[in-house]
């Protein structure tokens, strides 16, 4: 995962180091449809990943540790993580991304890519995508527990006719 991040100077935080809210509030029961996935980036420039079944109460943890730099949550538009593809039906479609920052003690902008990863299908193979990318401002989440408005990435997908049928599944990751 490469999160390029454009930053400016530190902005000073107030809030105090509750670190150990963010695995607890993350570590209750996921549903499987729960599309949500919270990505904390640390000052020290490490990103970690976690799915969340509330965005709210696992973002409010994480922008209350003073180590964090920014966060963010990644989620499917239309709310569904597995995407289909049916042949003779689908030849090309638009997967849209919504990324919303939740936190942020930066100034300047953040770059999120994301791409289309095979789940049964295979790049080049049975699809071809056209890589997205969110880019988000990091002075919107200057307050701390707030959020900013969602932030759209888009991945284009064309289907390949190879001659077989079926219905191909993959799914879209930040790389």
């Amino acid at each position: 995962m490469n999160i390029l991040c454009i930053c400016r100077t530190p902005a000073r935080r107030t809030a105090g180091a509750i670190a150990v809210l963010l695995p607890l509030v993350l570590a209750l029961p996921v549903q499987a449809r729960a599309a949500q996935e919270l990505v904390v980036v640390r000052k020290t420039g490490q990103a970690s990943s976690y799915l969340s079944p509330s965005k709210v109460a696992g973002a409010a943890a994480a922008c209350l540790d003073e180590s964090v730099a920014f966060a963010f949550t990644v989620e499917p538009h239309d709310g569904v993580a597995s995407i289909q593809l049916q042949r003779g039906t689908d030849v090309s479609r638009d997967i849209v991304i919504d990324v919303t920052l939740t936190c942020s003690s930066l100034q300047g902008t953040a770059l999120v890519p994301f791409d289309a990863q095979g789940g049964s299908a295979s790049s080049g193979t049975d699809y071809l995508s056209t890589p997205g990318v969110a880019m988000l401002n990091l002075d919107g989440g200057q307050t701390g527990g707030g959020s900013s408005p969602p932030v759209s990435a888009t991945v284009g997908l064309q289907l390949i006719e190879n001659g077989q049928t079926g219905t191909q599944t993959l799914s879209i990751v930040r790389t």
